[in-house]
């Protein structure tokens, strides 16, 4: 008994840490520097930083999506609390420092929250897991740009 009303009061107070951040949300980029395989799927810890303050959130990508270290997300925070904020698996983003080249993938299974593409790359093929974003829909068969990383082409961000 204790254990579900742990698990319902956690419940509550993510919900509530939501509200506050869309309230009054902004947005830095983060980095994913730490992953720990969990009953629950893979946790991994992203750093940001808020006027020059370092600050770090830990989160859960949905089922299957492609997050691992070394990898940048847009984090939302709260304005005035820069400390309460969740990692944006929907965006994933390149560093300035990437060399990144464009080609077309092809979505071919959609779930309710992440989609998987498919894409070439000088003619070897390749599979990605992304994070749908809110209210996004897509469709198995829809095209769409793919950014990839010319060094690493698994690395890749369906531009939805």
């Amino acid at each position: 008994m204790f254990f579900a009303g742990a698990l319902l009061l956690g419940k509550w107070i993510d919900k509530k840490k939501i509200e506050r951040i869309k309230a009054d949300p902004a947005s830095a980029v983060g980095f994913i520097y730490k992953s720990k395989t969990t009953g629950k799927g893979e946790k991994v810890w992203s750093e940001y930083f808020v006027n020059g303050k370092r600050y770090e959130v830990k989160g859960l990508p949905p089922g299957g999506a492609n997050v691992q270290v070394d990898m940048f997300f847009r984090v939302i925070y709260e304005r005035k609390h820069p400390d309460n904020s969740i990692i944006d698996f929907a965006i994933p983003l390149f560093s300035e420092e990437d060399i990144t080249k464009q080609t077309t993938g092809t979505v071919d299974l959609v779930n309710p929250a992440t989609v998987r593409f498919l894409y070439k790359v000088n003619g070897e093929s390749y599979s990605c897991i992304q994070v749908l974003p809110e209210g996004r829909t897509v469709k198995n068969g829809e095209t769409f740009p793919v950014e990839y990383l010319e060094q690493d082409p698994w690395m890749a961000i369906l531009k939805l």
